[in-house]
């Protein structure tokens, strides 16, 4: 099947979840849009400037899992990064599409605006690079190849991505296959070892406890969370950044765990557990107490997106 490549994009954007796309027009984007106009099932929301369009992009990444944002090259891409380092650092999927000169300019480090005339078109995305999971400069023979990976990589690292989205290659039709559909099971080895080495550890707690950050959030693991509470009956708190993730009233709701900052009451709980399930947990100054938590030696299970540390032992996916 032969499709443009603006088709391809908007459709892989949309199979990923994408139904609105903030942003502000530019002349590198214009093709674009007036595509986005033409595209059922995906929408164009204008903001006053590219600082806003990506924190909607933001907020829509999480009430609705995934969020797009399009600017123009340069004065956008960097209007809008401070947003965008900001998912980085919260763990939030944003798409960051950024219309660009087009790619003959690019190739001959043509002297055009929203750049820094000279002809350096790589300074942007090393800018980008430092705050996104994945990043590409679209070109017709990869952009299939390159729009996929870079796709898979806000699925599974659940950070933002950024796109360089050259304005002459819009409508340039190129074969786009059907999407490989993304994996993103578990190693069932690994798996399975990490499982027993945590249930190992619940069975031999006297008071174990969960300590719920915003990787629940990030990974959408609400349910699956309060299941294992409910199941073992674990009593569970949250970091500042893990608020309202997890229902805070409740037996088993202890409160509101920050160090020595804690509720009355909180800090005593963690600090006496002898399993501290740590789910995504950041102990950084401003959700610790300024560094004051006083986790028992050997009582953290240390659970992140791709790694469980327990018992001294760090199982790597």
């Amino acid at each position: 099947m032969r499709d443009s490549i603006g088709a391809m994009l908007l459709e892989r954007l949309r199979q990923c979840g994408v139904s609105r796309i903030y942003g502000v027009p530019g002349d590198y984007n214009l093709e674009f849009l007036e595509l986005i106009e033409r595209t059922p099932g995906i929408c164009f929301i204008g903001a006053c400037n590219e600082l806003n369009a990506a924190y909607a992009a933001d907020g829509d990444a999480r009430l609705s899992g995934i969020g797009a944002v399009l600017v123009t090259y340069g004065v956008g891409d960097l209007s809008a990064l401070s947003a965008v380092a900001g998912a980085c650092a919260e763990g939030v999927p944003v798409v960051v599409i950024s219309g660009m000169p087009p790619l003959h300019a690019v190739q001959s480090r043509a002297l055009v605006h929203h750049t820094l005339a000279d002809g350096d078109y790589d300074n942007v995305m090393t800018c980008y690079r430092q705050f996104t999971a994945a990043t590409t400069r679209l070109h017709p023979a990869s952009a299939v190849a390159e729009t996929d990976r870079v796709l898979h990589a806000v699925r599974v690292a659940r950070r933002p991505v950024y796109i360089q989205f050259p304005s002459d290659i819009c409508y340039v039709e190129i074969e786009t296959p059907p999407p490989v559909p993304p994996s993103q099971a578990s190693d069932p080895a690994l798996l399975e070892k990490a499982a027993t080495c945590l249930t190992r550890r619940i069975a031999q707690a006297a008071r174990p406890v969960v300590l719920v950050d915003a990787m629940v959030r990030q990974y959408d693991l609400q349910a699956q969370v309060r299941r294992l509470c409910e199941r073992y009956d674990i009593p569970y708190a949250a970091l500042s950044t893990g608020r309202t993730l997890l229902a805070e009233s409740g037996p088993l709701w202890l409160g509101q765990y920050g160090g020595m900052a804690s509720a009355a009451g909180v800090a005593d709980h963690v600090h006496a557990s002898d399993c501290v399930i740590g789910l995504g947990v950041r102990f950084v100054d401003s959700t610790s107490g300024y560094f004051s938590q006083r986790i028992r030696p050997g009582a953290l299970v240390d659970v992140q997106p791709f790694s469980l540390t327990c018992d001294g032992e760090n199982i790597q996916a």
